[in-house]
């Protein structure tokens, strides 16, 4: 991954103007008694499992078989120690206003901010003041995965969103990959199952909504889909064979995080009918009393 990030880095840096960017194979004297952005590699590429975590984009969705994580040092020097915390700040905003960038395939590769240190040792700064960074850049290795592994509540419920959100909103069952704007992600939070008799059960669902947007267009779609579950109350989970889900207590927390927590929530309901053939069927009774003729 080093051959695809250090090149892509070097470019958002280019783009951010924080400062003239360089690689490890350049000529080092083009960096004294300048303003400028080293990249190196710190630690190599390392490659581990991750599981079957499924992400959503336009074409498609893919399941990411495995997870690519890879160590890269940025070294940002300036003439004076102002100049340097000047550079340093400029890195973090710039950073943080990019946090994602493609990979050659086109998926996204997250950049995450490790270490941050003031440079003090001058055999290794040479000239000037300086900062050093270390960067995790976190990718993966994906692969098309079948959309039927989505579950029925959530695509009931994404199809009802798109119904009320309109463009340029899009909704997914699945995480979305890149986390783009004007984007809303379902996924079910906790599930109960409670007996109601032999012959049937009552399902509860808990789906959060995950809103990635402007903090005032996050909460437009968040109260926009709680007054619309309240108002329709009840969702169609196949509307042919007349099956429905029945809307309880959507809630909204706009303070909530789009990553972790989600800002929107709602518990859908539905009774269910067991087969026939799975009701235990009566084995027999018996009557004990006396009948008399009156």
């Amino acid at each position: 991954m080093i051959t695809a990030v250090k090149p892509i880095l070097k470019q958002t840096l280019t783009a951010m103007n924080v400062a003239p960017v360089y690689t490890d194979a350049e000529d080092e004297g083009k960096f004294k008694g300048v303003k400028y952005a080293w990249i190196y590699e710190v630690d190599p590429e390392r490659v581990s499992r991750d599981g079957d975590t499924i992400t959503a984009r336009d074409d498609g969705f893919y399941l990411r078989e495995y997870e690519l994580r890879l160590k890269v040092g940025i070294r940002l020097v300036a003439r004076t120690e102002p100049e340097a915390h000047e550079l340093k700040s400029h890195f973090l905003q710039a950073l943080a206003a990019v946090p994602f960038i493609p990979d050659p395939q086109g998926f996204p590769i997250e950049l995450n901010v490790l270490t941050a240190e003031c440079i003090a040792d001058k055999s290794i700064l040479k000239t000037g003041s300086g900062y050093e960074f270390v960067i995790e850049a976190l990718g993966g290795i994906y692969r098309p995965a079948d959309p039927a592994l989505a579950d029925p509540w959530v695509q009931a419920l994404c199809v009802w969103t798109k119904a009320l959100l309109p463009a340029p909103w899009r909704i997914y069952e699945f995480y979305p990959m890149g986390r783009p704007d004007m984007t809303l992600y379902w996924q079910v939070s906790s599930v109960d199952v409670e007996e109601k008799s032999l012959s049937a059960y009552t399902v509860r669902k808990k789906l959060t909504g995950h809103i990635f947007a402007r903090n005032d267009m996050a909460a437009w779609a968040a109260l926009a889909i709680a007054e619309g579950l309240q108002k329709d109350f009840k969702l169609p989970l196949n509307a042919e064979q007349k099956r429905f889900m029945t809307v309880h207590k959507p809630e909204v927390n706009i303070r909530n995080s789009p990553v972790t927590s989600g800002q929107v929530s709602v518990t859908l309901i539905r009774n269910t009918a067991r087969p026939t053939e799975d009701v235990p069927k009566i084995g027999g009774f018996s009557i004990a009393g006396n009948l008399q003729e009156v």
